[in-house]
């Protein structure tokens, strides 16, 4: 991830437009745990943005940021622009259930917006298929913890991990790290703490410097309160 961030410097001014410079530069920095900069960087590129769809994803990603940075009121606030502006995007809708759910709260609208995105990305069309499918495994993992929190069997959301699976197999080590990590929250809700230690670990080794691998070592085992 060091090379992609110094890549994507060595870019600006010459194969990349400001304002896409500005997206990945802020999006790489936020996988490195860098927040107060990516959370900078992509703020900068917003207003650079025409296109509609373009700008709802600048909007989107800094909603992630502030996610991870716990500063839940402003994520929900940018996260529900983006949705405005591109409300068929299904990765929005699966950030806004990410966000309820890592605080324990709205734990119908976390449901509700999990199923939706899924529906979105189950429907898309245009992208590479490896890209389609490891949307669609993202939206499966966090739908597989929202219907763990709000009470769905062991049998249910072994099936939706299991379907996943496959699916993040293939993409990045920041997807796979974070399909672990949400399977680990899953088996938390479920008071499954060998399966949930066992997730959190592979997530950790998977992407040690990114965000989610990052993450899965900070979160208490055991049961989900």
């Amino acid at each position: 991830m060091k090379e992609h961030f110094e890549s994507i410097e060595g870019a600006k001014g010459k194969s990349l437009e400001e304002s896409a410079y500005l997206y990945f530069r802020g999006a790489m920095l936020h996988h490195l745990g860098r927040l107060p900069e990516a959370q900078a960087s992509l703020r900068k590129g917003i207003p650079l943005e025409e296109h509609r769809q373009w700008k709802a994803l600048a909007q989107g990603t800094p909603g992630a940021v502030l996610m991870d940075q716990e500063r839940y009121p402003e994520a929900i606030a940018v996260l529900e622009n983006s949705v405005k502006a591109w409300p068929d995007r299904g990765s929005s809708h699966r950030v806004i259930a990410e966000l309820w759910l890592r605080q324990n709260r709205e734990l119908g609208t976390a449901l509700d917006e999990a199923r939706h995105a899924l529906e979105i990305d189950r429907a898309a069309r245009g992208l590479p298929q490896q890209s389609l499918d490891s949307r669609v495994g993202e939206d499966l993992a966090t739908l597989a913890w929202a219907e763990a929190a709000n009470g769905a069997s062991v049998a249910a959301v072994e099936g939706m991990l299991s379907e996943a699976t496959p699916l993040c197999a293939r993409p990045a080590k920041a997807i796979q790290a974070q399909f672990h990590y949400h399977a680990g929250r899953a088996y938390q809700l479920l008071n499954l703490p060998e399966k949930s230690a066992e997730q959190f670990g592979w997530a950790a080794e998977i992407d040690p410097h990114g965000q989610y691998g990052r993450t899965a070592w900070s979160v208490e085992l055991g049961p989900a309160s």
